[in-house]
């Protein structure tokens, strides 16, 4: 019988093991570990009935995260390092894709394309569970959360693009950022 792979790590001083591709803050969370996520998007659904455009968007809110609330007012970057993109569930029994398609950005007001800013495409994506990407962030983007930021905190993350059959998975998004606020120390 083959051994099933995993990755053994530490986490607040508990050893544990969980296969490849699991998020640290997934296992965290059922941990009982509070850890703190700038922009953490689980169970995003994506669906199609069959081979076509495929289309799903989330809103964001800056000011559900104590961090940002808390510095709001001194926050004086808002910097996009890389945001992933992971498949964490597949219904086998209702997907017969094989590989997407597609580009993730984020847009200021949903139905109004000229407020849209590209985060990167996902190429060649498959639709299997633990297929992953990290896409890099860029000035646009940074631009875009201090905009969002300093005028109410709300956007939208949307993935969109093609599939090659009917699809039915969940797609996990994280955007990792960092934030530089003014202190008044100096």
């Amino acid at each position: 019988m083959a051994e099933t792979s995993q990755v053994k790590f530490k986490l607040d001083d508990r050893e544990l093991a969980v296969p490849p591709g699991t998020l640290v803050i997934e296992v965290a969370r059922q941990q009982g570990i509070e850890v703190p996520s700038f922009c953490y998007y689980p169970g995003l659904a994506l669906q199609a009935g069959g081979a076509g455009p495929i289309s799903q968007w989330t809103l964001v809110d800056l000011g559900t995260n104590s961090d940002v609330r808390a510095h709001q007012s001194d926050i004086q970057s808002l910097d996009m390092e890389s945001v992933d993109v992971t498949v964490t569930s597949v219904n086998t029994a209702n997907n017969l894709a094989t590989m997407l398609s597609g580009t993730v950005s984020l847009r200021k007001v949903l139905d109004d394309a000229s407020t849209e800013v590209k985060i990167g495409d996902l190429q060649a994506f498959q639709a299997v569970k633990n297929e992953h990407r990290r896409i890099s962030g860029n000035p646009a983007l940074d631009a875009f959360l201090l905009e969002r930021l300093h005028d109410g905190g709300k956007f939208y993350l949307l993935i969109s693009g093609t599939t090659d059959g009917r699809t039915d998975l969940v797609l996990d998004v994280v955007l990792h950022a960092s934030m530089g606020y003014n202190t008044g120390l100096f």
